[in-house]
Parts: C-alpha cells; sequence; structure tokens
C-alpha cells in the first residue's frame, strides 16, 4: 500500500512538475507585461516616496 502510493505520488509529481512550471511562468510573463505598463509609475513612487521620504520628513520634523 505504502510503497505503491510513493510509487504513484512520485508518478504524479514527476508530471505535475513540468506541467504547472510551464503555465505558472507564462502567466507570470504574461501578468507581469501587464503590469509592467501599469505598475511602473506606481513602484518607483511608493519605495521613493513612501519609503524615504516620511521616515525623512518625520526625522527631521523632530
Amino acid at each position: 500500500m505504502s510503497r505503491q502510493e510513493e510509487d504513484r505520488t512520485k508518478g504524479q509529481k514527476k508530471p505535475t512538475q513540468p506541467k504547472p512550471s510551464i503555465p505558472i511562468p507564462l502567466e507570470e510573463g504574461t501578468i507581469r507585461k501587464g503590469l509592467v505598463g501599469k505598475l511602473p509609475p506606481q513602484p518607483k513612487p511608493e519605495l521613493r516616496p513612501v519609503g524615504q521620504k516620511p521616515s525623512a520628513k518625520k526625522k527631521a520634523n523632530p
């Protein structure tokens, strides 16, 4: 029972790994391409003003 289950799980893991790995990168690539055009202005202002400006202002005020 346990040996057969291990063999079945191994046989399923091998085919399931390449299958999801192929659709996952394709989805990520399409999502990234679609977000790259919409998120370029957002990640930059969020990382700079939201991360450094507020902390610098808080430290500079007191």
